[in-house]
């Protein structure tokens, strides 16, 4: 009994060793990813919203500058049209694509590279409001403007292919 009580012992010291060396590593890793998201390490998104059919772009000017300077350090862009359309009609297509191109100009004519610039939309759906009420439409209408900290990476391995 005794040299089972000393192998026991011996286990549980191993496992508290294990545990706060787990721990410790955690803390590491939560610190880290704090100082990274001090850094503004993540990605940001910005909203620019437009009114019935209009694609001009109006950006509070605070808002403007941080956005520039934010785009201009980042190794890409991604603006996403959208619409508060019902259908994906020919109109609301053109409708969605022409606020994305008018956001992709505003940001070339603040001095981003147009290369890091990628324009999508999407003529309905994906709303983010209640689309039967106007303030919920207003809020449908918009051009989401993702600046990314870094590029991208696929999280999928990459298989050789066999011979």
């Amino acid at each position: 009994d005794l040299q089972n009580t000393r192998i026991q012992a011996v286990e549980s010291d191993r496992l508290a060793e294990t545990t706060a060396a787990t721990l410790a590593h955690m803390a590491a890793r939560q610190q880290l990813l704090a100082a990274m998201q001090e850094k503004e390490m993540a990605n940001r998104v910005h909203t620019v919203y437009f009114a019935f059919n209009s694609t001009r772009v109006s950006i509070p000017a605070t808002e403007a500058a941080t956005l520039a300077d934010e785009a201009k350090a980042s190794p890409l862009v991604v603006l996403r049209g959208r619409t508060d359309g019902l259908s994906d009609s020919s109109a609301e297509s053109r409708i969605a694509q022409a606020r994305a191109d008018a956001v992709r100009d505003y940001l070339v004519a603040a001095g981003v590279d147009p290369m890091r610039i990628r324009a999508t939309h999407q003529p309905s759906g994906d709303h983010v409001a209640d689309n039967r009420s106007p303030q919920g439409r207003r809020l449908n209408r918009r051009v989401e403007i993702e600046v990314y900290r870094a590029l991208p990476m696929s999280t999928q391995a990459t298989v050789a292919p066999q011979p």
